[in-house]
């Protein structure tokens, strides 16, 4: 029904028209509708037989954006709520290159004569319908709702001008939407050029790309969790390489997601290679038990997001490595940024655990290594402020390496030339006030700290889950003498 009322295809003689390049199938599967499982059958094309060198995907909203759109709707205290576009694809614009299908069977017996589809839109399983149906999307949101697309994150569409402001992050056929009231009323118009299902302004809590988010707390916090999914992981038999391979999966999504704490160990799974693990399977399998049990045990833990004050806001990242500790002798390298403010409330926007791309020679390149790549991120989120407001944050990073902050402060030096690079660009940052401040902190108090060794970090939960993070500052270097942490 979807095909037809959409206009997706035109239906043709078989015998006057091309020979088909594709076929259909149907795909069933359950829908949750009303707290019952109700059966859906939805005919796709099987795409993969069309050979197409041309923009074919869809981008998505990134983890981080997702966090900071709910970061800002709390900061403005402004209602947020999500849209899910029915049948996405088949609303897409049309076609500009021939396709011809062949239809399904119960089409063909139905029918006088042998039949054959032009296809007009595109449908489930073509290769570019992703990307057909994001370029559609992006038309109405600038031409239509006056936004501008993020430079950083192709997916935030961005309207601050004339009293409008709002913000909408795109996942596909999910949006991800907060504004202010006359932002609002341009907004509605977007079920009326396209079908949606229900959407439910007023609801306390909403699921957007796995991240449940949790609205009773409004005006002054929210919380997001993936409680649903950590249910699903189900208690790992590691018995082959096979097995280790699926449930690090598993983790992945969650580490990355939601779960910071979990980071580490994920990170350290997945360096593990089959060699190694046909030498020491027990030791896999029991870190792998131990992790499960871990996570069972804090299944009910959630991020909090505080509605920060915006005019002493400050993007805020805690770093640091631990050198030459992982299997191939690479150091781990850790990061954690985060929107904060003069009370000390911290939103947590990103992170990473991860391997060095490189091994290094001492504990000055390790930690160089984990700030340069933080502070990559950290740009990123710096232009897309500046993107919504039209002025940057100040900025602020924290190490435990006293070396790291005597080299970026003293200007002391070093024999490694690719050290002295990346230090370069920091000084750099901070001589134009790209960076606002840089405080060394003992390694106790380093929340960051928990993403690059065994057994976690006491300040790394407390920064999760507490409503306020304060630590101690040893050393502290600013670009103004009246600007404090």
């Amino acid at each position: 029904d979807g095909w037809i009322s959409n206009g997706v295809i035109e239906e043709y003689s078989a015998k006057k028209s091309p020979k088909p390049t594709l076929d259909t199938r149907w795909v069933l599967t359950e829908k949750l509708k009303d707290g019952n499982l109700v059966p859906k059958a939805r005919l796709v094309l099987r795409g993969f037989k069309e050979s197409l060198n041309t923009l074919n995907d869809s981008p998505t909203t990134q983890r981080s954006s997702i966090k900071l759109i709910l970061s800002i709707a709390l900061m403005e205290r402004i209602p947020i709520w999500t849209r899910d576009v029915s049948q996405a694809f088949l609303q897409s614009e049309p076609l500009l290159r021939d396709v011809w299908v062949q239809p399904p069977k119960e089409v063909w017996e139905a029918s006088k004569e042998p039949v054959v589809w032009k296809l007009i839109k595109p449908a489930y399983g073509l290769i570019d319908a992703p990307y057909i149906w994001y370029e559609t999307l992006k038309k109405y949101l600038v031409s239509n709702l006056g936004t501008k697309i993020s430079v950083i994150d192709p997916c935030m569409f961005i309207s601050n001008e004339n009293g409008h402001f709002g913000i909408i992050g795109t996942q596909v056929d999910d949006l991800l939407i907060t504004g202010n009231a006359e932002f609002e009323k341009v907004e509605s118009s977007l079920e009326k050029h396209f079908r949606m299902n229900e959407c439910n302004k007023t609801a306390m809590e909403f699921v957007y790309s796995g991240l449940h988010v949790d609205l009773v707390g409004l005006p002054s916090y929210i919380t997001f969790d993936m409680k649903s999914y950590v249910s699903k992981v189900k208690s790992p038999s590691i018995g082959s390489f096979h097995d280790l391979q699926a449930f690090r999966g598993q983790l992945l999504y969650l580490a990355t997601s939601a779960r910071p704490d979990l980071a580490y160990d994920v990170a350290f799974l997945a360096q593990v290679t089959e060699d190694f693990f046909s030498k020491s399977p027990s030791i896999i399998e029991g870190k792998c038990l131990k992790i499960f049990q871990y996570l069972q045990e804090t299944s009910e833990l959630h991020i909090m997001h505080h509605a920060l004050d915006k005019a002493s806001l400050r993007i805020v990242m805690y770093c640091d490595a631990s050198f030459a500790n992982n299997l191939d002798l690479s150091s781990q390298v850790g990061y954690i940024i985060t929107l904060s403010d003069a009370s000390k409330r911290h939103n947590i926007i990103t992170w990473k655990s991860g391997k060095s791309k490189r091994v290094v020679r001492s504990t000055l390149a390790a930690e160089t290594l984990a700030i340069t790549d933080g502070y990559d991120t950290m740009l990123g989120i710096r232009t897309l402020l500046y993107e919504i407001y039209h002025e940057y944050p100040k900025v602020i990073i924290f190490s435990d390496n006293k070396s790291l902050f005597d080299t970026i402060s003293k200007r002391t030096s070093t024999t490694e030339k690719n050290v002295l690079i990346n230090l370069a660009i920091l000084r750099e940052a901070f001589s134009q006030g790209i960076i606002s401040g840089v405080g060394f902190i003992k390694s106790p108090f380093n929340p960051a700290d928990g993403l690059t060794k065994e057994n976690g970090n006491v300040k790394l939960k407390e920064l999760l889950f507490s409503d306020l993070f304060t630590h101690p500052i040893e050393e502290w270097l600013t670009t103004t003498e009246s600007f404090e942490y």
